[in-house]
């Protein structure tokens, strides 16, 4: 991954958030990239859905709904 703010190299942060889904708060692991020239931070498409399907995932466990068998996987 390069970063769109320069062309330059970015790391990959991660940290705990919580999220409120349908009047519950869930945890989730966040990960985003930041640019190593600027700090600025940002998200892909792909690390967004991860993101949600960590909440749906929290949900259904706490709810006793079968889960997908394809929400396992982090995104490359």
């Amino acid at each position: 991954m390069i970063s769109p703010f320069t062309g330059g190299m970015v790391v990959i942060v991660s940290e705990i958030r919580e999220a409120t889904f349908r009047k519950e708060k869930y945890e989730y692991m966040h990960l985003c990239y930041k640019c190593v020239d600027t700090g600025e931070m940002f998200t892909t498409t792909e690390l967004d859905t991860y993101h949600v399907s960590q909440i749906f995932t929290s949900y259904r466990a706490a709810h006793g709904i079968p889960q997908p068998a394809d929400l396992s996987e982090i995104p490359q």
